[in-house]
């Protein structure tokens, strides 16, 4: 038998992306949360997938949002991820942004962001599972991934970025 701390110790040994789920609060302010549950669902439409805990102050805001975007951050924006982790504070304070077509928050610089549309929510236990349609979407090449493993931030390394670069642009 295994309990709570357990099972969040072996999720932990997945190495993850890390990213900002943001939205537009009514009246037009910002929210932002930090998420590493994200992942791509399908081609055709294009949709995408990310987990909400239901305990965020914010959580009612994403629910009710016609549109969120998801902001995937890079090796240097570890300080981003941990303040949009926390709750309160203003977490746009000090972060530069824009909006996408339909409005929602973009984090600038990023490595990159999907405006989506709400097109569909599931129940996951203690989490909400959002589907998003993506209607934009922002791509910066030159950034490596923050990722998050066994409960802190990493890099990868320069061999894997070395041997994903030689992939992609089919040298190996």
């Amino acid at each position: 038998m295994f309990n709570s701390y357990d099972f969040r110790k072996a999720v932990a040994h997945f190495p993850t992306g890390v990213s900002v789920v943001s939205a537009r609060a009514p009246g037009g302010s910002f929210i932002g949360v930090t998420a590493n549950s994200f992942s791509s669902i399908s081609l055709d439409p294009p949709l995408v997938s990310v987990s909400l805990n239901k305990s965020l102050r914010s959580f009612q805001h994403f629910v009710d949002a016609s549109h969120f975007g998801i902001n995937i951050l890079a090796a240097d924006q570890h300080a981003i991820s941990s303040t949009f982790a926390r709750a309160g504070s203003d977490k746009w304070s000090w972060v530069r942004s824009s909006v996408g077509p339909a409005g929602s928050p973009f984090i600038q610089p990023n490595i990159a962001a999907f405006e989506c549309e709400n097109y569909a929510q599931y129940e996951g236990g203690d989490h909400l599972i959002f589907l998003g349609r993506v209607i934009h979407l922002e791509i910066n090449e030159n950034a490596d991934p923050l990722v998050f493993f066994r409960s802190s931030y990493r890099r990868l390394s320069d061999e894997v970025l070395a041997a994903a670069d030689s992939i992609q642009n089919g040298s190996d």
